[in-house]
């Protein structure tokens, strides 16, 4: 019976390293480990807690997972003929390609991770939720309210203007409607700093992993920060022009960051969007 409770690989884990602080698991698609992230968030500024680690993994390359999701319309149109390709706001993307993958990140108060001397890559200082009530695919601007309002979320609990964001890093599941609403969402927040702010998206490298997507997109938010480069949107080579009015990074641009907006939209309506700083 263990094993089959949702937050047993977790208790494996903690077992392992000899975690004693909340276990707890997310079932929330793609937007699951950025949940964990903003749970283990919650838990530092509540509880008398020094770290907690947060994240994720999927391993969904399986013939049941093709089969129940298949249906939806949402994977990439070339997947039978084995063309399919990952390539957000592409104006030949066709729908997500499935990935695999894991990302775990510890959070700690400054002074538990002053006093050990560890290596510091940024700190999370604002988040946003929501969920959208009608996630028809075929639906014009579906959830389009709730994404805006997630992501003006995140920034208003950060107590951070547009103006002073220096990147973007975006959901692009590489989905048709999804890549429209979802620059959309982006010049509905930013106005008039539209053009100013990078964007891309890692799926174009790793496509969609589902429930690790969050933390994934947490540790590439977190490097920006430390290594002073924007990643591209991999495979982005022609951009569709609905989502022309977003500055797109189509090669990796040596440039430092303090804040960045990193947005998970779900397909399947759970919308999550974090604030990170660098420290």
């Amino acid at each position: 019976m263990q094993n089959s409770l949702t937050n047993a690989p977790s208790g494996e884990v903690a077992i392992e390293f000899g975690l004693k602080g909340p276990n707890l698991a997310f079932s929330c698609g793609t937007c699951s480990s950025e949940y964990s992230i903003i749970q283990a968030f919650n838990v530092l500024q509540q509880q008398n807690i020094d770290a907690m680690v947060a994240g994720g993994a999927e391993a969904p390359l399986l013939s049941g997972v093709f089969k129940e999701l298949k249906p939806i319309g949402m994977f990439d149109g070339n997947g039978d003929s084995g063309n399919s390709t990952s390539c957000p706001f592409d104006r030949e993307r066709n729908g997500f390609v499935l990935g695999e993958g894991v990302g775990m990140v510890v959070l700690e108060t400054l002074s538990s991770a002053e006093k050990r001397g560890a290596n510091i890559y940024g700190e999370i200082v604002g988040f946003g939720t929501s969920c959208s009530r009608n996630v028809n695919a075929n639906q014009k601007n579906s959830g389009f309210y709730s994404k805006v309002s997630c992501a003006k979320q995140a920034l208003e609990h950060a107590s951070i203007g547009p103006s002073k964001v220096d990147y973007i890093n975006a959901s692009g599941i590489s989905g048709i409607k999804e890549g429209l609403e979802e620059s959309e969402v982006i010049k509905s927040v930013f106005g008039k700093d539209t053009r100013r702010v990078p964007v891309s998206s890692t799926k174009g490298s790793f496509g969609l992993s589902l429930g690790a997507s969050g933390a994934i997109d947490a540790i590439f938010s977190l490097l920006c920060l430390t290594k002073n480069v924007l990643p591209q949107t991999n495979k982005l080579e022609n951009v569709d022009p609905a989502c022309n009015s977003l500055f797109h990074l189509k090669e990796p641009e040596g440039k430092s960051a303090n804040v960045i907006l990193s947005n998970n939209f779900d397909y399947e309506g759970n919308n999550v969007s974090l604030v990170y700083k660098r420290m």
